[in-house]
């Protein structure tokens, strides 16, 4: 049976592609402002929305960093994936690589090093542990590509699914699911390591773009909608433009 989503609050005009995290009890949210074209910080907390303003990478705004994806590191930092759209690969422009960041306030990021160093992926979502998966979308086809290894000694693909803005979380019983937009609704796949995928069930939304927002009890943000979900232990985080949604289903889901 598919899930479904209710109870939509607006939070803020003007923001899109971002993720979340909890930071000492609070929803952070880093996202695209339309104002600037750059990524920003802004915290949600007692029903406001505040925007932080851009952050920082290596002491300067940039505007080529697209597409975030947040989590935190095994040593407490605040990690920070995201594509770097100001490459140029032939023509039309296509985007990538995808940069690791690393920072300890979440305002003020260092490149920590190239995590992805493949021409035409955007919108990656990552889990974090002694192998690091990796979900990414091919640029200009609705597929998903999933990579399994580690920053250090690269990554390999390993499975490949239909769909676009793909998010990835970690569930209360360990399994890792994923989320990516379909036909009118939003498909999950399960997996137990990262490297097979079974379709679960879809959710029924009429938007995309999900982002799990770590260390929250289930609360998920899409371009125009934040959802709150069941509890469970999600590994990623979610945004998007505008509002809040409840999800009052049984089923757990972690997109």
């Amino acid at each position: 049976m598919a899930d479904q989503i209710t109870d939509q609050q607006m939070l803020g005009v003007g923001w899109s592609v971002g993720d979340g995290l909890m930071i000492d009890g609070v929803v952070n949210i880093w996202a695209m402002n339309a104002a600037d074209h750059v990524l920003h910080r802004a915290t949600f907390a007692d029903d406001e929305f505040t925007d932080l303003g851009p952050i920082s990478v290596n002491g300067a705004v940039f505007q080529g960093f697209i597409d975030p994806d947040v989590f935190r590191f095994p040593d407490g930092d605040i990690g920070l994936v995201a594509v770097n759209g100001m490459r140029v690969e032939g023509t039309p422009r296509q985007p990538g690589p995808i940069c690791l960041m690393r920072s300890d306030d979440g305002q003020n990021f260092e490149i920590a090093q190239v995590l992805l160093d493949v021409p035409g992926v955007q919108d990656p979502a990552v889990i974090v542990g002694d192998e690091w998966v990796l979900a990414v979308k091919i640029y200009d086809q609705d597929v998903i590509q999933l990579l399994v290894g580690t920053p250090d000694d690269g990554f390999e693909t390993t499975a490949s699914v239909p769909g676009g803005d793909p998010d990835l979380v970690v569930e209360s019983d360990g399994s890792i699911r994923l989320t990516v937009c379909g036909d009118g609704m939003l498909k999950t796949y399960i997996s137990s390591e990262g490297r097979s995928w079974e379709p679960s069930d879809p959710i029924r939304s009429q938007t995309c773009g999900p982002a799990s927002i770590s260390g929250r009890t289930g609360c998920s943000i899409y371009p125009s909608r934040v959802r709150v979900e069941p509890p469970l232990i999600p590994e990623e985080e979610a945004l998007g433009q505008q509002s809040a949604t409840t999800d009052t289903s049984d089923a757990p889901s972690g997109s």
